[in-house]
């Protein structure tokens, strides 16, 4: 028999459903970037009530945008401010080295 519900891992299709409004609430206000704007989005509820699904699936959506780099960092596994700001500075670095001939970066 199959599940009806994946638990423990974060959930892709076909089992995320139900969170479209969510779901272009977040890519309007991440288009907004777009035009030069400039956000912060704070994801806050409950553990394990799909935060990180909900996270995967926009940033699958996002995948073939070229004017948004989405980055996941999961906080959880990160043991200091210290690690978490190395992990940072890394993942900048190697998302440039790797986009650089489509980045327009203006750099100072």
């Amino acid at each position: 028999m199959e599940r009806a519900f994946v638990y423990g891992k974060p959930v892709m299709d076909p089992y995320f459903t139900n969170r479209e409004k969510e779901i272009s609430l977040l890519i309007s206000e991440i288009g907004s970037l777009k035009q030069g704007g400039a956000i912060n989005i704070a994801l806050l509820g409950q553990r394990r009530v799909g935060k990180t699904s909900l996270t995967k699936n926009i940033m699958l959506r996002l995948d073939n945008d070229r004017q948004v780099i989405p980055i996941f960092i999961d906080c959880m596994s990160m043991p200091s401010i210290r690690r978490l700001s190395m992990y940072i500075a890394e993942s900048a670095k190697s998302i440039i080295f790797h986009n650089r001939a489509s980045l327009h970066l203006h750099l100072f």
